[in-house]
């Protein structure tokens, strides 16, 4: 600035060649002067007329030397602020926080490519057809699900065993499907395999075609790459079998917890309309007052149906391998109970390649020997067929501990069990309140025209005292409620069937005595 001040006054034009000064840092008014031949295509020109800022890709800027200078003095007071001191640093953290993150995604998505079995196209399709049989089997119900509907012992035992048989029957078919699918899938990754090696093959071997040979080079590495894809999907089969398993598995438990707990809490638990059980009021051998059927025996039989869809799912499971020759998915006696609304289309495999193996293998490579080149003997080879991988046998062993140690299905049933004895508690409370008609009818299955007749010369007071007694019974058996309905809707057990009788050994009794006392009284005038 000096020098061009003395030159201005001196009137000479001296011109001053710039170059922004190298740093780590952005500084675009450190400036220093460097030989008109050293500069950059960024660059000034200081001169006695004012500053040219030469910029190769912006183009050219004039200012005064007090517009350039005041532009450095803000500048510098800027850089004491710390948003716009550390704004490329910032910057630069974010820039290189973006890259890793895409760096890590990318290195994601190659992983998944290669490893994810729903990547493979005939794997998710596979898996999708798994996915959907298995959604369609949440919709099977294992346990009654009628709500207003009052069982017997014996029509309970019925509806339970019919439900758990009919869901049993579409969860064979269901693995049979899985299994279908599964044996579809192995097939077809094999056809591929095969069918690329001799694409492969034949590629290799001389052509006269007109083809360039460079784009036969190109389809024949092309060709490799599959051949390699194919063979990793190969040894990726038992992956793809354990998975299939796993969802299973995984899926049955959630059934089972499902129809559990859905019946303890829909159809145990109030509100009902209603009863669910039903039994009658009657007197035992031994003369005492007891339901019939036994209540204890209703509740084993429910606990034993609950427990019986846990165990009747496990030996399902054992007894389906997921490996079993198509021959043996089919059963005759299994197409003739099958119901026609819930009939599946068990898939038959013909051992032929599919679309997919031709879509993916793309069309025969024909084979063109030059003229007389087929003379030529190929040297001798052996060839061998590679064995079909075997899938190791699934172990059910995590899927009883699941179903054994499933927190929801333990509270259910902890439930049921609760419910189921509050209502034997309520029966027993009802005997143990009516326990004196066990007296009356001891009383009246010994009476009769023998009792009648020890009673002969006995006082007119002993007839009148008997009859009065028969007339009295007779009033608090009317009195029994007819019903009895447990809390909660779980329990109706009818008492007419006791009263009855009651009522028709009492009148009978009565009538007796009442002949007796008149005969009594007659005689005695």
């Amino acid at each position: 600035m000096n020098i061009l001040k003395t030159e201005r006054y001196l009137k000479k034009i001296h011109f001053l060649y710039l170059n922004v000064a190298p740093s780590r840092y952005f500084r675009p008014y450190n400036l220093m002067v460097v030989p008109p031949k050293k500069v950059n295509p960024e660059h000034y020109i200081f001169s006695p007329f004012g500053i040219l800022h030469v910029h190769p890709v912006e183009g050219s800027e004039t200012m005064t030397l007090g517009t350039w200078h005041r532009h450095s003095v803000l500048w510098q007071q800027l850089q004491f602020i710390p948003f716009f001191k550390y704004c490329l640093l910032y910057k630069a953290l974010a820039r290189w926080k973006r890259s890793v993150t895409l760096q890590r995604l990318h290195r994601c998505r190659t992983f998944l490519g290669k490893h994810l079995l729903l990547a493979v196209p005939h794997f998710g399709a596979g898996l999708l057809h798994i996915s959907r049989l298995l959604q369609e089997l949440r919709s099977v119900p294992w346990l009654p699900q009628e709500r207003d509907r009052c069982y017997e012992l014996l029509d309970l035992q019925q509806a339970l065993a019919k439900e758990n048989h009919k869901a049993l029957r579409l969860l064979r078919r269901c693995l049979h499907l899985c299994t279908s699918i599964l044996q579809l899938v192995h097939e077809d990754t094999y056809h591929m395999q095969q069918g690329l090696q001799e694409r492969v093959k034949n590629c290799k071997r001389i052509r006269t075609d007109q083809r360039s040979v460079y784009l036969q080079r190109v389809q024949c590495q092309q060709l490799e790459q599959k051949l390699k894809q194919a063979e990793a999907w190969l040894l990726r089969l038992g992956q793809l079998a354990r998975l299939i398993h796993y969802m299973i598995c995984q899926s049955l438990v959630s059934i089972v917890e499902e129809e559990i707990t859905s019946f303890v809490a829909n159809i145990l638990q109030p509100p009902r309309k209603k009863p669910f059980l039903s039994a009658q009021l009657v007197f035992d051998s031994c003369g005492q007052l007891s339901p019939e059927p036994c209540i204890e025996t209703m509740i084993q039989m429910l606990n034993v149906g609950l427990e019986s869809v846990k165990a009747s799912v496990l030996k399902v499971m054992q007894s389906t391998d997921l490996k079993t020759p198509c021959h043996s998915l089919y059963s005759e006696e299994e197409d003739e109970e099958e119901d026609s609304n819930t009939e599946f289309v068990m898939p038959k495999l013909q051992g032929q390649p599919s679309d997919a193996v031709h879509i993916f293998c793309g069309p025969n490579i024909g084979l063109v020997w030059p003229w007389k080149s087929h003379t030529i003997t190929e040297a001798l080879e052996v060839r061998g067929y590679r064995l079909r991988g075997q899938y190791l046998p699934p172990s059910y062993k995590q899927l009883q501990e699941d179903l054994d140690n499933n927190p929801r299905i333990q509270q259910a049933l902890t439930m049921q069990q609760a419910l189921l004895e509050g209502m034997l508690h309520e029966v027993k409370e009802f005997c143990r309140e009516h326990h004196w008609m066990t007296s009356i009818h001891q009383f009246l299955q010994a009476w009769g025209p023998q009792k009648l007749e020890s009673m002969r010369g006995c006082p007119i007071k002993n007839y009148v005292m008997l009859v009065s007694c028969l007339n009295l019974w007779q009033m608090r058996v009317s009195n029994i409620p007819n019903k009895l309905v447990t809390k909660g809707r779980l329990m109706l057990l009818g008492c007419h069937h006791i009263q009855s009788e009651l009522d028709s050994m009492n009148s009978s009794g009565t009538t007796l005595a009442s002949l007796a006392l008149r005969t009594r009284h007659w005689t005695s005038r």
